[in-house]
């Protein structure tokens, strides 16, 4: 006969399972679940309200998503080729499934991938429903929605293995390439040796495609082909935003936040410290790749997370706020 430990076990497993995947190792709780659910709803909602103001012109909408990566999606062979693509080419091929279909159907499941993405990273690190409304409820969120880039593709590589995870991490460095900071030597190791080998696979896939990439950062390239929407007060944000939070706090300190934060998650080998000290070394880091950042902030420490995404709504949602209300009453 089983004993009683031996039935409360069982119970536990059947009550909390594991998501299909080994991979990902996060229990499949009724809590996760629901801030599934509340993730896919915001995503939706944030969606809708691009689709909304898209028409008034009065912000860019999707503009990225519009003129390079779906294009870059259709030309895996020769990303390059699209005026403003600066990402490594494999994201293109990560890409190329979204841009067989409409804009606007392809935008909506990149959205709603990314949210979920971010709410498997909040239970990752230990958060939970506070951690999931403030991230998804956020100024932030609907700036990524506003203007969808690729940081899912980020977040699909911190819920893989360590030694997996770089070639994914290097599609948009800038965003949580600090991760490795907080690793065990032995998982890095690895994931050092499994980049190089990936490397030289891509060279083979797409020749030299490195120094085409490097001189398309340094020429800084914009999508080319089409009137671009007034940045109005969403550029006046990402200028503003640009470069956070090393912009916001000035170099010298900023980089002295970031060394204490990289020591701490050194010393104690915490990968969501590790990506929250890398955003304060990085002179570019527009506002709405902070999305993941908040969401880590929350999962640790909700009233700072909370404080911030306050601050941020009172500065960029009044100015938003008020500019539609002037442009759309004239």
């Amino acid at each position: 006969m089983l004993s009683s430990g031996d039935m409360w076990l069982m119970q536990q497993t059947v009550s909390t399972p594991v998501l299909p995947s080994r991979i990902l190792e996060i229990p499949l709780t009724r809590e996760l679940r629901i801030d599934l659910a509340i993730a896919l709803v915001m995503a939706l909602v944030w969606w809708g309200a691009a689709l909304l103001l898209e028409p008034t012109g009065l912000v860019n909408v999707l503009t990225d998503q519009r003129y390079i990566f779906m294009p870059a999606g259709r030309q895996v062979s020769n990303p390059y080729a699209i005026g403003g693509y600066f990402n490594p080419p494999w994201a293109a091929v990560l890409l190329a499934p979204f841009s067989l279909l409409p804009l606007e159907i392809s935008t909506l499941l990149q959205l709603m991938l990314y949210f979920v993405l971010i709410t498997l990273l909040i239970h990752k690190y230990q958060g939970g429903r506070v951690a999931v409304i403030i991230a998804f409820t956020s100024f932030v969120a609907f700036n990524s929605a506003l203007e969808l880039n690729v940081e899912w593709m980020v977040c699909l590589g911190l819920l893989l293995p360590v030694r997996w995870s770089i070639p994914l991490l290097l599609i948009k460095p800038q965003t949580a390439l600090g991760y490795y900071i907080g690793g065990k030597p032995r998982e890095v190791l690895s994931a050092g040796v499994f980049s190089v080998v990936f490397l030289l696979f891509s060279f083979v896939l797409w020749h030299n495609w490195l120094p085409e990439m490097i001189v398309r950062l340094q020429s800084g390239t914009l999508a080319v082909g089409h009137n671009a929407a007034p940045m109005a007060v969403i550029g006046a944000s990402l200028a503003i935003a640009t470069g956070l939070p090393a912009a916001t706090v000035g170099a010298p300190f900023s980089i002295a936040i970031g060394l204490y934060l990289a020591w701490r998650a050194l010393k104690r080998k915490d990968t969501a410290l590790a990506i929250l000290a890398w955003a304060f070394f990085m002179p570019y880091l527009a506002l709405y790749g902070l999305l993941l950042h908040l969401a880590l902030l929350a999962a640790r420490a909700p009233r700072a997370a909370l404080i911030i995404s306050l601050a941020i709504w009172a500065i960029f949602g009044s100015l938003l706020g008020n500019h539609l209300l002037t442009n759309l009453t004239r």
